[in-house]
């Protein structure tokens, strides 16, 4: 990210033939117009000289990064919603306090909501994110189905500000709802993903650039929570009162970065127009089967196999926020501020997770890097859930959450890299929507079984230590690809002959080359 002259539109590429002679791996940078970076929107546009600065080197890329902004900080709110859901459950049950007992409101503990709420937003994404893949790859709707998709988000962010005692279940049926759009969004923009691998002119800033995407969304989620935490603290508000200013000033945050987000990225032609009789409701499905075949017979054990390990680590690291919140409010009794600030320290200890996984990934390979990610987090789950086991391990808890917080910088970097690096020529479009899909398809399961074994009395410490199943299998169908020289080598040649791609305005053959 560098300075840029006030309003100014400059092109990275000064002639139109280089920015054909520049298309990589399979993606056609259309014209020249794709190389220029827009002036900030209105109205950030009034300080020029400072807004102006935070933009990369391409439209999508600039975009991109104030989307993943957005993104993390409305996870962040999430927290706090999460613990004021717990709280007023508590309350209607008259178990607040911490010596009582709860029984179950609406067919379930209080301590099951959060849980509950992963799981039935994963069942959701897994049965409809195929449909919405097929209308980011099928149409030239990808940006509007994005726009509307952030909008519907920050609507239903903007209602649960008003979460009250008597409408509480309903506010978590509108977070079930809202972490499917969510993942919509995320589909939408992940999209682009593989054009700006292409944009950039040399794979070391487009590594770097996954890096920062992670590192900004860590650095202003620790932002978000050093606010809400210090409202909460200043103005001695209760849980459910500072789930409300979360939601607060989370409509305010990311409504703006989406905001931003949008301006920059750029509408898209149809990956692959519809044939004559296919149609959006079914094709997504069909082409998701037909990818999975595909790559589990034509490249067993580099991609194909990649892609079922990406199902389970993202199973195990995406459900740890939903059952940490549970975990350290019932077993360590933490109320929304404490909670806040362990979720401070992780995100202050991602920084150097993130600049690690790349420092890591640059000595070794990323295949290797990650192998060690996730032999260090299966340690770190058992060692933590293990020691936390009432609320006097309060100190272990801040300690523990120093070490998964370098964890899960290490990870999200990590996943994108080996997926742009490995994936096989001509694909990176193709296979955008898939490496989606396959990080989501049982994201639903970790939350499922935490809630299954704590509604029936199992101690939740053993519940925590469910999820290094998942890290466990991962680590197994990593360790079974091939070297990663040879994973390289592999991705050099198309093989999925079966399979017609388009990528914008020309189609790559089965050899991986331009037609």
């Amino acid at each position: 990210m560098g300075p840029r002259n006030g309003g100014e539109q400059k092109s990275l590429s000064s002639h139109p033939q280089n920015d054909r002679d520049n298309s990589r791996n399979g993606i056609l940078v259309e014209d020249e117009h794709d190389f220029v970076v827009k002036p900030c929107p209105s109205p950030f546009n009034l300080c020029v000289g400072k807004f102006n600065q935070f933009r990369l080197e391409t439209d999508d890329a600039t975009g991109w990064l104030y989307n993943a902004i957005a993104g993390s900080t409305a996870i962040m709110s999430n927290i706090f919603l999460s613990t004021a859901f717990i709280t007023l459950a508590e309350r209607e049950l008259g178990c607040e306090d911490d010596n009582v007992e709860c029984g179950k409101v609406h067919g379930f503990k209080p301590s099951s909501l959060i849980s509950m709420i992963g799981a039935a937003s994963g069942v959701i994404s897994a049965f409809f994110l195929p449909y919405m893949g097929a209308v980011v790859d099928h149409s030239r709707h990808r940006r509007s189905l994005g726009m509307y998709a952030s909008l519907a988000f920050i609507v239903i962010q903007a209602i649960q500000i008003g979460t009250m005692q008597w409408n509480w279940f309903f506010m978590v049926i509108l977070q079930v709802v809202n972490g499917f759009v969510y993942q919509v969004i995320d589909l939408s923009v992940f999209a682009y993903l593989p054009e700006i691998g292409a944009q950039v002119k040399k794979r070391e800033t487009f590594t770097w650039y996954n890096s920062l995407f992670s590192i900004t969304g860590f650095a202003h989620q620790a932002g978000f929570l050093i606010i809400v935490v210090g409202i909460g603290l200043a103005c001695h508000l209760d849980d459910h009162r500072i789930g409300q200013v979360g939601q607060f000033v989370d409509v305010i945050v990311s409504g703006g970065y989406f905001y931003i987000s949008w301006y920059y990225l750029t509408e898209r032609k149809a990956r692959r127009p519809l044939k004559e009789g296919e149609s959006l409701a079914v094709v997504g499905f069909k082409q998701t089967f037909k990818t999975g075949k595909g790559l589990i017979s034509q490249y067993p054990r580099s991609i194909g196999l990649y892609f079922l390990g990406l199902a389970f680590s993202s199973a195990a690291v995406d459900s740890l926020s939903s059952v940490s919140v549970t975990f350290f409010n019932e077993v360590l009794k933490f109320d929304a501020a404490q909670i806040g600030l362990i979720f401070l320290i992780t995100l202050v200890f991602t920084l150097p997770g993130a600049y690690f996984a790349f420092w890591l990934a640059t000595k070794t390979n990323p295949l290797v890097a990650m192998k060690i990610f996730l032999a260090t987090v299966f340690c770190v789950n058992f060692v933590s859930f293990s020691l936390l086991t009432d609320p006097s391990k309060a100190i272990e808890a801040y300690f523990c959450s120093i070490a998964w917080g370098f964890c899960l910088g290490m990870y999200y970097p990590l996943m994108k890299i080996i997926f742009s690096t490995i994936v096989p020529r001509g694909q990176e479009a193709e296979l955008a929507g898939f490496f989606k899909y396959s990080s989501q398809i049982i994201v639903w399961l970790p939350p499922l079984i935490f809630t299954v074994m704590n509604e029936k009395g199992v101690n939740l410490s053993l519940a925590g230590m469910s999820i290094n199943i998942f890290v466990f299998v991962a680590l197994i169908l990593y360790s079974g690809m091939l070297p990663w020289d040879q994973c390289l080598e592999d991705a050099k040649v198309n093989r999925m002959s079966s399979i017609e791609l388009r990528c914008d305005n020309f189609v790559v053959n089965e050899e991986g080359e331009l037609l």
